[in-house]
């Protein structure tokens, strides 16, 4: 994973990168991913799940990154694609649905609003930690700094910045495989996707 923009809410957006063929099996990353992440059971209990972040689908693994590396846990990629995600919703449902037909879609929007102003206080680039509920308990750490994790990044929270070394991941540029052939092997793999996908219940 590599950093790619700040969206409209500030939230640091990444975008997923193939490697060349390597004799590494994992290499260090910058960044962390909740959909694949394995390790003692010390990191969930030094850094707990921050319940708060209710309705927060991206902007969640940007704070729990980086309060796991200011806690002193750095963060490692396989060099091999060993499962891939099905992005598309279509066909299935999901909790959002349930929860707006059930409560009103004007609870989530709400919600939502409350997350992004608790991760924009995490960040420092509003308020005062003071001010948000429980957030001292779901903390940065102080193993290292919010700055040391910005430069692991190459970003910058604050000005919303995403600066030119941080799209090679703090690898070098050779390792990984060039534009094209990755766009070729990400359509190869949205045809496994869409091949190996159940159909539509009716």
């Amino acid at each position: 994973l590599a950093p790619a923009r700040f969206d409209t809410d500030g939230i640091l957006r990444f975008v997923g990168r193939r490697l060349k063929k390597t004799d590494k099996n994992v290499l260090p990353s910058p960044a962390w991913c909740a959909g694949f992440s394995f390790s003692r059971a010390d990191a969930l209990k030094d850094v707990p799940y921050d319940p708060h972040f209710r309705f927060l689908f991206f902007g969640e693994e940007q704070a729990m990154a980086a309060r796991l590396f200011t806690h002193g846990f750095d963060f490692f990629t396989p060099t091999t694609a060993v499962l891939y995600h099905k992005w598309s919703r279509q066909g299935r449902p999901d909790f959002k649905r349930d929860h707006a037909r059930i409560h009103g879609p004007g609870v989530q929007t709400e919600l939502r609003e409350q997350s992004l102003r608790r991760l924009e206080v995490l960040f420092g680039q509003v308020g005062d930690a003071q001010t948000v509920p429980d957030l001292q308990r779901f903390a940065l750490g102080i193993e290292r700094t919010l700055s040391d994790f910005e430069h692991q990044l190459g970003v910058d929270f604050k000005r919303r910045l995403v600066l030119p070394p941080a799209r090679d991941a703090g690898l070098d540029q050779d390792a990984f495989l060039s534009t094209s052939s990755q766009n070729a092997a990400s359509g190869a793999l949205a045809l496994v996707a869409r091949l190996h996908s159940p159909a539509p219940a009716h």
